[in-house]
């Protein structure tokens, strides 16, 4: 859920990042009353009609979309394998610790590691489910 949460947000922010570029671009061409008018629809969360209301070409926003979403493939595929590495390195700086604190250690990275490797495995087959799809 905090994943989710975490998405939508920077999800946000980038929507955020791309409505100031697109009033930051369209400030110097249009008149006062027409900007009004394009940030009243985009509060009204009417950013198409915004965007296709110019006479320039338009965001492509399945593109955006599908660009965020290999972002976050890639975010996904990088933590799984630190997290991998880390649990490695816990594995072989306690191997030897024989004690009760050892063990949980040992336990823990062990089921870190497992964790990474699956999550590594889903987002991969993910890729490759849609690799087929579009292909």
């Amino acid at each position: 859920m905090e994943g989710l949460a975490l998405s939508l947000k920077r999800n946000q922010k980038r929507f955020n990042e791309l409505k100031a570029l697109f009033v930051a671009r369209l400030r110097p061409k249009l008149n006062i009353p027409e900007m009004d008018r394009i940030h009243r629809e985009i509060a009204q969360g009417r950013m198409d009609a915004a965007i296709w209301s110019m006479d320039e070409p338009p965001i492509d926003l399945p593109a955006l979309a599908a660009d965020l979403e290999k972002e976050n493939r890639d975010g996904q595929l990088r933590l799984a394998r630190e997290s991998i590495g880390i649990g490695r390195k816990l594995l072989r700086d306690h191997r030897t610790m024989e004690s009760e604190q050892g063990r949980e250690i040992r336990n823990e990275a062990e089921r870190m590691i497992l964790t990474s490797q699956q999550i590594m495995e889903a987002t991969l087959e993910q890729i490759e489910q849609n690799t087929r799809t579009a292909a």
